[in-house]
């Protein structure tokens, strides 16, 4: 049992961080006030080295995540084509289980708001290490937590958190897989092993990068998150402008395609000019890409029976083979279904 001090006698060693104390009834002794005052030192200089420790720590685990970052960056900024979001996927599940957090999913949602839908983009790793990627479109109202998820997204917030459990786990799962394409064996599995999930959603404008855990995250790992949802969302928005400069790019192509074929239509005179006509078309198609065994050209109806043709394909030799000739429209149905068309 702790007796009541008739008298209260603190004794303290201050240092950088604080102080050693002593309580007792009767002041300390020099000798005593000095061997505290040593103590006191010794804790200043093991406190430092345990400040340092945890800088480095600190300092280590920022250069961690920001080298997950660049490379979840560098490969987002390769990006050419949609489908290579699914490669994204799986690169940042990879990176963001390398930090540590627990993930039985991640992926990212493209929204259509016009058409309340979502492209989902997702990857996962099976107990075997099997990479998975899951892919297909969801509806706004397929299932009421995607609903808000939806709208939480559509009211500007940086990110929704929410847990989901049990029977009412399981029913978001036939809903969800009935539309995307998931294997029999992930479905039976998913179904029959999961009980409860939380869904981790970071939006930005176009979208959101969402990771799935089996357990609630913590507010660092939120901050590590939302950090890796604004690298996607700078260079998603890149690979959007790069869509959009190609398409232009493309079109720009066509154009002068077209006018290289119309200039030539325009300077025809006599039926040699459409040779070189029909020449210059295949020429232009094949400039744009089409397969360089294709064999195209132009048909002119003389009556209900006969067309006269020029066609051209590349020759075993890789010359130029025009043909001209008339064609009886009679010996096929399909080729009489033209006169009608």
């Amino acid at each position: 049992m702790l007796l009541a001090l008739l008298l209260y006698v603190a004794s303290f060693s201050f240092s950088n961080f604080g102080g050693l104390q002593t309580v007792g009834e009767e002041p300390l002794s020099d000798e005593s006030l000095d061997i505290l005052g040593r103590f006191g030192k010794v804790f200043d200089l093991t406190y430092t080295r345990f400040n340092d420790l945890k800088q480095a720590e600190a300092q280590a685990r920022e250069a961690q995540i920001e080298a997950s970052l660049e490379r979840v960056r560098s490969r987002s900024m390769a990006m050419h084509e949609a489908n290579e979001l699914a490669d994204t996927a799986m690169l940042l599940f990879e990176q963001v289980t390398e930090l540590g957090i627990v993930l039985r999913s991640c992926g990212f949602l493209i929204m259509d708001d016009e058409h309340e839908i979502m492209e989902d983009w997702s990857a996962n790793v099976d107990e075997h290490g099997k990479s998975t990627i899951v892919t297909g479109t969801l509806g706004f109202n397929q299932h009421p937590l995607i609903s808000e998820v939806a709208e939480t997204w559509r009211k500007g917030e940086p990110y929704f958190i929410g847990g989901i459990h049990g029977k009412d786990l399981q029913k978001y799962y036939k809903a969800v897989t009935s539309q995307e394409s998931i294997s029999k064996a992930v479905k039976r599995k998913v179904l029959t092993k999961v009980t409860s999930e939380y869904t981790n959603s970071f939006y930005f404008e176009y979208g959101m990068m969402y990771v799935l855990t089996p357990e609630p995250i913590t507010d660092h790992e939120i901050n590590v998150l939302i950090r890796f949802a604004k690298v996607f969302k700078l260079t998603y928005r890149r690979f959007l402008d790069i869509q959009k400069a190609e398409a232009q790019a493309r079109e720009a192509q066509i154009e002068a395609a077209l006018e290289r074929v119309r200039s030539k239509t325009m300077a025809m005179h006599n039926s040699e000019d459409v040779d070189n006509t029909v020449i210059t078309l295949f020429d232009e198609l094949l400039k744009l890409g089409l397969d360089n065994s294709i064999r195209c050209g132009i048909g002119i109806f003389q009556d209900k029976k006969h067309m006269e043709t020029w066609s051209v394909t590349n020759a075993l030799d890789g010359k130029v083979d025009l043909k001209v000739g008339l064609l009886d429209m009679s010996i096929h149905p399909l080729l009489l279904s033209l006169i009608h068309i």
